[in-house]
């Protein structure tokens, strides 16, 4: 990862009260790796003058996609908004890391209805102070979570992300505030863990 990008990479997540209009999210979570993006295609208008004076050449918008990925470390706390999107509220938690007890369990008949507003900051300027470039992407959805485990390194979480559209990017001098729980809590090594779903324990 470069320099100018590994520097305050971080995500925002913000609940959105109506779908697709944004909100400001305060706390960032620091990003390994990321290629959410909102990508236009357009092309020539197939109409053909019928006369030798000059027109305007229109284009035609095919499609208008935002959404990719977002690489996350694993952490035991400040992924509460990523769960609950994704798996519905939370009825029991158990969250004591200090014993080693941590267990969340969700109720997938009761999801989120609302999008989730994602503000990634992108990367640094060149400039002194440095700016911080940020892209938003609104009425945002987690279509899907896979969990990354090794011997060696944090545990990470791929977050593949489908958006409404995305915002013109914009620079602030102001650094993003990361999140410190979430930063204390990553999880580097996990001795035990199981996965449970509807009484069944897979693994």
């Amino acid at each position: 990862m470069g320099t100018r990008y590994g520097f305050r990479a971080a995500v925002a997540l913000g609940v959105e009260t109506t779908w697709g209009t944004p909100v400001v999210g305060t706390t960032y979570l620091g990003v390994i790796s990321q290629d959410i993006i909102r990508e236009i295609t357009k092309r020539d208008t197939e109409v053909i003058p019928t006369n030798d004076s000059p027109i305007t050449s229109a284009l035609v918008c095919e499609s208008d996609n935002s959404g990719g990925q977002i690489v996350i470390p694993l952490s035991f706390r400040g992924m509460g908004l990523v769960w609950k999107h994704l798996l519905g509220d939370s009825s029991t938690a158990t969250d004591t890391p200090a014993v080693g007890a941590n267990q969340h369990t969700y109720d997938t008949q009761i999801l989120e209805t609302e999008g989730i507003t994602f503000k990634v900051c992108k990367g640094t300027e060149r400039a002194s102070p440095p700016n911080y470039i940020f892209e938003q992407f609104e009425g945002g959805i987690i279509s899907r979570l896979g969990l990354s485990m090794q011997n060696q390194g944090e545990a990470k979480v791929t977050l593949d992300i489908i958006a409404e559209t995305a915002s013109a990017r914009t620079s602030s001098t102001t650094a993003p505030t990361m999140s410190t729980t979430q930063i204390t809590s990553i999880i580097d090594k996990c001795t035990s863990a199981s996965a449970t779903w509807n009484g069944t324990t897979y693994y």
